[in-house]
């Protein structure tokens, strides 16, 4: 189902009956400004629009490490990546605004092509691995 192409009526009865909902989508590398607008925000939105209102409860929502720390503000950011943020951060606190859904936000590092380790670090925070400025999330 593409979700910029349909209502969240529409998204709430294929809904119906889910325990949880997972929004992993994203433009990736590449992709326009309106773009990531149109998918990393609104589509987010929509999706847990229409969680709510099937009652499904749990959303998670996979977002994009530095969505925080960096989003607002940060002039040295490629503008298309700082809109990526932008969006992600945007879909994050319209997800926490809502009392109705139990929901998790998961800000992934780094993507790369490297075998797995099988290890993930969770925490509030997360220091960059490196010294120096951290990695751009695949966005």
């Amino acid at each position: 189902m593409d979700l910029g192409k349909t209502t969240g009526d529409e998204v709430a009865w294929q809904l119906t009956g889910a325990d949880v909902v997972v929004f992993a989508a994203g433009t990736g590398p590449g992709s326009s400004v309106g773009r990531k607008d149109s998918v990393d925000r609104d589509a987010a939105i929509l999706l847990a629009d229409a969680t709510e209102s099937a009652r499904v409860g749990r959303y998670l929502l996979l977002s994009a490490m530095g969505a925080d720390l960096r989003a607002i503000d940060d002039e040295s950011l490629d503008p298309v990546f700082r809109t990526c943020l932008r969006a992600k951060l945007a879909a994050e606190n319209a997800m926490r605004s809502r009392s109705a859904l139990r929901a998790t936000n998961v800000r992934p590092g780094l993507l790369n092509h490297t075998p797995g380790t099988g290890r993930v670090t969770l925490a509030e925070r997360v220091r960059s691995p490196s010294p120096g400025p951290m990695p751009p999330p695949s966005c």
